[in-house]
């Protein structure tokens, strides 16, 4: 873990998955959904009903986790990863969330 090949891969991947939320949270934000800060590899995202918004993803091909099962906060809340969510998928995913939202 200390040699400096493995500390230039960890230092890579925290700018890929910081590149990754800064992206979605940007594109949520164009369509007036304002993400909370944080630097991890999900969003945890606050929303009027977590059923709702599990349902309506789902419709659209996005699995999200829930909020409210994970027990981290408290209210209504979905888990949004962006670990594997690629370029071309900010924008449809951003969409399919604002829905939520309507």
């Amino acid at each position: 873990m200390t040699d400096a090949q493995t500390q230039q891969s960890i230092a890579h991947a925290q700018e890929v998955y910081h590149q990754r939320r800064q992206a979605l949270a940007d594109a949520l934000a164009r369509r007036g959904v304002y993400v909370p800060e944080n630097d991890g590899l999900c969003i945890w995202l606050p929303v009027p009903s977590e059923r709702y918004a599990l349902v309506t993803l789902a419709a659209r091909g996005i699995a999200v986790q829930p909020g409210e099962r994970a027990g981290v906060k408290n209210g209504q809340f979905i888990r949004l990863s962006i670990c594997q969510l690629p370029d071309h998928l900010v924008e449809p995913v951003a969409e399919a969330v604002s829905q939520i939202f309507r």
